[in-house]
Formats: C-alpha cells, sequence, structure tokens
C-alpha cells in the first residue's frame, strides 16, 4: 500500500462489488474505494466509499505510527 495525502493507505485489491454511500471515517476504518482500491485510514475524512471493516484497539497515534510514515506491505487472511 501506499501512503497517500496525511491520512491514509491506499492499495489495489481488485474489482469487487461496491455500495459506497457518503461515510465519515476514523483511525483504523478499512473501505473500499472506486471499485479496485482498499484504503486504511489514520486519521479522519468523509467521502464516498464502501465500509469494509475496522480496526480496532488502537489509538489515533498509534495508528499513525503503523501507517503514517511510509508505504506498508498488508496481508489479509481469509478464514
Amino acid at each position: 500500500m501506499r501512503k497517500y495525502v496525511t491520512f491514509e493507505q491506499v492499495g489495489t485489491i481488485g474489482n469487487l462489488p461496491a455500495d459506497d454511500y457518503y461515510i465519515s471515517t476514523l483511525p483504523g476504518d478499512i473501505v473500499l474505494y472506486n471499485h479496485n482500491q482498499i484504503v486504511i485510514f489514520y486519521d479522519e475524512h468523509a467521502y464516498h466509499y464502501t465500509r469494509l471493516g475496522r480496526i480496532i484497539g488502537k489509538s489515533k497515534e498509534e495508528f499513525y505510527q503503523l501507517l503514517g510514515k511510509e508505504d506498508i506491505l498488508l496481508t489479509i487472511y481469509i478464514n
């Protein structure tokens, strides 16, 4: 994933069905953007997204430490 502006990491995930609506995101929110990009937020933002999930148990500062300084590699496991 690539760091994008000052509040999110964005990566290509492939074409997925979307149900976009205007939402306000919080640090830890995971959304789908433009049917093919997964986004993880480390700060707040609002736009049209499909909500996928949320990482809980971390503060805004902890999310910034994990996601806000450089590009990251994200691995998703599905049971």
